[in-house]
């Protein structure tokens, strides 16, 4: 396979990685608040 496009490939999959953390943060985060909102009625 060609480096550049297997560094390209890379670098699309590491971005794809990255998107997929900061959403996960914003779930949990917004989990969080409408946990304390509720009043924590879920376990």
């Amino acid at each position: 396979m060609n480096s550049k496009c297997g560094n390209l490939i890379y670098r699309l999959i590491y971005k794809l990685d990255n998107q997929n953390y900061e959403t996960s943060i914003a779930t949990s985060q917004h989990w969080t608040m409408t946990q304390q909102e509720n009043g924590q009625r879920a376990p």
